[in-house]
C-alpha cells in the first residue's frame, strides 16, 4: 500500500520478508534492479519535521561527497511522503 507511492519491480516484493522494524519499519525493494529501502514510521512516533531534518541532512552529506544514502522522490515528486492506513 506505502510502496505504490514509488516505482518497484514487482518482482522484488519478495524482498519484503527482509524487513527491520524498530522506531520506524524498513523494507527492501528493487526497481531497475537497484535495491532500495522503503522506510516509515507511526505519525505519533515520528514528527514530519524531524524527518524532513534528516532528509535535509542526508542532502547536505550527499552534496558534500560523503558516502550516504540517497533519497528517492515518490511518483508524485514528493521525498516525504505521509499516507493514511488502515
Amino acid at each position: 500500500m506505502i510502496l505504490g507511492n514509488w516505482d518497484f519491480d514487482r518482482t522484488s516484493l519478495e524482498l519484503f520478508q527482509y524487513y527491520r522494524i524498530s522506531s520506524n519499519a524498513i523494507y527492501p525493494f528493487r526497481f531497475e534492479g537497484k535495491t532500495r529501502l522503503l522506510r516509515f514510521a507511526p505519525i505519533a512516533e515520528k514528527l514530519k519535521e524531524n524527518v524532513q531534518a534528516e532528509l535535509d541532512f542526508i542532502a547536505y552529506l550527499r552534496s558534500n561527497q560523503y558516502g550516504a544514502l540517497e533519497s528517492v522522490a515518490s511518483i508524485n515528486g514528493e521525498e516525504l511522503v505521509e499516507v493514511q492506513t488502515p
